[in-house]
Order: structure tokens, then C-alpha cells, then sequence
């Protein structure tokens, strides 16, 4: 919950503490009806009642705690650097400057390739022992990292 909400504030999208709180709140509900309604392997189970917390309760209070110190945590583990240049931006400008911001295929299957690009190298530092350089603004391909990585996957 505290990845989540540090993630909506450092983006275009920031998400309120409270409302954040509530969704969760809402699937922790859910699971424990399903996992009740495995459990008791009722065919005919009723719905989900959803019971929102009180907003003056105990159980606010608690969770938003959580969420500051687990926030807090991620902040201090990342060393405050939460500066993260996503290449998202550069693409649009690349597609606008070539004029193809009208052909939907093009702009569809970039947009694949760059998710695809920027879920390969995680995937090639997690899965292997070459680490991201960090230096760079995008991390290089070379043929060895792809061999690696196409063995471990």
C-alpha cells in the first residue's frame, strides 16, 4: 500500500490517503468473503456486504499510519532518490516529430516495444548477475545480456 501510494504522488496522478485506504479496505473484504465462501464450499454463497470502516475508528487511524512509516521505509531504502525519468514522454515526441501520431498500429506496437524493452531489462538484472547501469538514461542491449537471458528464462 505504501509502494502505491509513494508511486501516485511521484507521478501525474496523485491519489488521496483516505481514498487509498478505502480500496484496500474494500479488497481485504472481498478476499476474506471469498476465502469464507471456499472454505464452507457453499455453491449458493451470498454477495459481498460491504461494511466501510468509521472514518473516526481505531482501524483508520491504523492503517494510515502503516501507510506513513511503510512509506517512509520505501523513502529511506531508495535513499530519497525518487527521481525516475520514464521514456514514455520521449517516444510521444518522437512519434509527433515524425508525424505518426495519426497511424494508431505505429504508435500501438512502439508503445508494445517499449514495455517490452523496459520489462526485459529488469527482468535481464534480476534473472542474471549483470546489474542495471544506472549511469546511462536507458540501459544498452548487448548480445551477451540477451544469451543470458533468454538461458535463465
Amino acid at each position: 500500500m505504501g509502494a502505491l501510494y509513494l508511486a501516485s504522488k511521484l507521478q501525474e496522478c496523485p491519489v488521496r490517503m483516505r481514498d487509498l485506504i478505502n480500496v484496500y479496505d474494500i479488497l481485504i473484504q472481498r478476499t476474506a468473503h471469498k476465502r469464507k465462501t471456499l472454505a464452507s464450499r457453499d455453491l449458493q454463497s451470498p454477495e459481498l456486504k460491504y461494511v466501510p470502516m468509521s472514518y473516526f475508528g481505531n482501524t483508520f487511524y491504523d492503517l494510515k499510519d502503516a501507510l506513513v512509516v511503510s512509506e517512509m521505509q520505501i523513502l529511506k531504502r531508495l535513499g530519497f532518490n525518487v527521481n525516475v525519468v520514464l521514456p514514455y514522454g520521449t517516444l510521444v515526441n518522437y512519434l509527433r516529430l515524425l508525424g505518426l501520431t495519426g497511424r494508431d498500429d505505429v504508435c500501438q506496437r512502439a508503445w508494445g516495444y517499449l514495455n517490452d524493452a523496459c520489462v526485459y531489462s529488469f527482468l535481464v538484472a534480476a534473472r542474471t548477475d549483470h546489474p542495471i547501469d544506472y549511469k546511462h538514461r536507458y540501459m544498452r542491449y548487448t548480445p551477451s545480456r540477451r544469451l543470458s537471458a533468454q538461458r535463465s528464462c
